[in-house]
């Protein structure tokens, strides 16, 4: 059964198991994409949006996330958007500042810890269906995120805010932290679908946050 799952994702015979898209059209006009190198075409669109412009200070905020490849291929992007194979900034204009300090971690380096080996094509398709999304060209990705008071000073301190965001990702093999893909360069290599790297900007939105 795994081998006839590879074939597929290595072959491009058939999409990447129907589980892995989600496709939801994206609004025309959208936030600013983003590359790395300069001359790039853009690959990806993100655009944001709030379930309440308004909200009570100290409760937590809901955002929708929108990915939408507007490459003219196939791309595996990450499904977890704020761990994991991605990382997801936001940020609030003005910027509050939160009173203490706070706690900065990192992961242990590759070579420090132990990893499945090449050759488990279980494992190899098993992490692709629980970490990623194949989103064909043209369609798009949706998800929702929380941004909780306990982290955004911004929603715990009255005041009307510009909110935007910056998803990057290093895709299946470079992403900083992410290992479990990292023996798989050869069947990476092989995939229909192309990984996502690089760096998009989102529109930005606005939001009042009132003292109650």
């Amino acid at each position: 059964m795994q081998k006839n799952i590879l074939l597929i994702l290595l072959s491009g015979t058939l999409p990447l198991a129907g589980a892995l898209r989600s496709p939801a059209k994206l609004p025309e006009g959208p936030g600013v994409a983003l590359q790395n190198q300069a001359g790039e075409h853009p690959q990806l669109e993100l655009q944001i949006s709030l379930e309440k412009s308004k909200v009570p200070r100290d409760e937590g905020l809901t955002l929708r996330i929108e990915i939408r490849n507007v490459s003219d291929q196939d791309l595996f992007v990450c499904k977890y958007v704020t761990s994991g194979a991605c990382d997801l900034i936001f940020s609030f204009t003005p910027l509050v500042r939160a009173e203490g300090g706070a706690i900065a971690g990192d992961c242990a380096p590759y070579e420090w810890s132990k990893h499945a080996s090449g050759g488990q094509l279980e494992y190899f398709i098993n992490v692709l269906l629980e970490d990623w999304i194949d989103i064909p060209a043209g369609d798009s990705f949706g998800t929702h995120v929380q941004l909780d008071p306990r982290v955004y000073p911004e929603l715990r301190t009255p005041g009307h805010y510009h909110l935007s965001a910056r998803l990057s990702s290093g895709g299946l093999l470079e992403q900083h932290c992410y290992y479990k893909l990292k023996e798989y360069r050869s069947e990476v290599g092989r995939l229909r679908a192309k990984p996502w790297r690089g760096l998009v900007a989102s529109n930005p939105v606005s939001v009042n946050v009132t003292d109650n």
